[in-house]
């Protein structure tokens, strides 16, 4: 079933880190650490997230294959999975039920067709509503027609122990909230490290995706943004990036991020550095990224979680899944 909406939402994550010069981190209103127990690549969850999805007119040169499985060895589960396009910042639903042990994998040109943008999965139940199941896990394959491709595993976040789902099958909306009670919190710091030098012909693609927000009415917009770009001697240089709509995506480059001294300067040649980013009002994101060397490493992988956020609010239609 594939139903279109006009637009996306999302959630918010903060944690305690110490404040940059010249930046706004760790202003937000909660204060989170991290712990073993917070969202994860490594372990199941009652919800998924697909950091960057793509397909083309040349799906054997730019498609994205994702997979979904359910680990319980018991229950079935009914998902809804959700298409944030963010080119047009519209939303396509496609449902699937598993049943115990089940995995199912799709090609997202074959769901939603000749859009580019990021994914989020949510176990529901027979009417369509949040219900907390750890069981799902998930990975995608990436590959662009730029050359870009990368395996990324799904971020999955979970429903925490005791949370019970509010939701009234009567309603026509029901409202995920990441604050540590219901579920785990979400990241608004991140950070990717190795960067490689751009003078050694690499194309480090960033993706930062905001959550947070009403999927019922649109997608939610990535705010203003700032960061530090680091030397490999753990110099900084400070940046700002101004509202993005609702994915930021770019090459790493003199002019990307924009700092006082230039990319390839602050990270020569056969040298690293590392970058974080953090949203100036206490917003959730995440992202990946993707590097391209047509004469070296190819790569990609999902960004580092330096700070979270509790008062991330997601909102998702009820329907009954098909």
């Amino acid at each position: 079933m594939l139903c279109l909406l006009v637009g996306v939402g999302w959630l918010s994550v903060d944690a305690s880190i110490p404040q940059a010069a010249g930046g706004a981190e760790g202003r937000g209103r909660s204060q989170l650490t991290l712990s073993l127990s917070d969202l994860s690549a490594n372990k199941p969850g009652s919800i998924l997230l697909f950091n960057f999805y793509s397909s083309s007119l040349n799906p054997e040169f730019e498609n994205t294959r994702v997979s979904l499985t359910n680990t319980d060895p018991r229950q079935l589960v009914r998902i809804h999975t959700f298409f944030i396009d963010t080119v047009t910042c519209s939303i396509s639903i496609w449902s699937v039920t598993l049943t115990a042990s089940q995995t199912v994998s799709f090609l997202t040109g074959e769901i939603d067709p000749l859009s580019t943008g990021f994914i989020i999965a949510v176990a529901v139940d027979e009417h369509g509503c949040p219900i907390n199941f750890n069981h799902l896990i998930g990975e995608e394959f990436v590959k662009l027609v730029s050359g870009h491709a990368a395996n990324l595993a799904a971020v999955s976040v979970a429903a925490l122990p005791g949370s019970q789902s509010l939701c009234d099958p009567k309603a026509i909306k029901a409202d995920l909230t990441f604050d540590g009670i219901a579920y785990n919190p979400l990241p608004r710091t991140v950070a990717i490290d190795n960067l490689p030098s751009i003078s050694n012909g690499n194309l480090m693609m960033v993706i930062l995706n905001p959550l947070g927000g009403n999927l019922t009415e649109g997608a939610a917009v990535l705010g203003n943004l700032e960061g530090l770009l680091f030397d490999d001697l753990g110099t900084s240089y400070f940046f700002e990036i101004p509202s993005a709509g609702c994915q930021l995506r770019g090459i790493l480059q003199n002019n990307f991020p924009r700092t006082d001294v230039p990319y390839d300067m602050v990270i020569p040649s056969r040298r690293t550095g590392w970058i974080k980013y953090y949203a100036v009002n206490d917003q959730g994101m995440h992202g990946a990224a993707i590097n391209y060397n047509p004469d070296g490493f190819s790569q990609g992988h999902n960004l580092h979680v330096l700070s979270l956020t509790s008062t991330a609010v997601f909102t998702i239609p009820i329907y009954p899944p098909n």
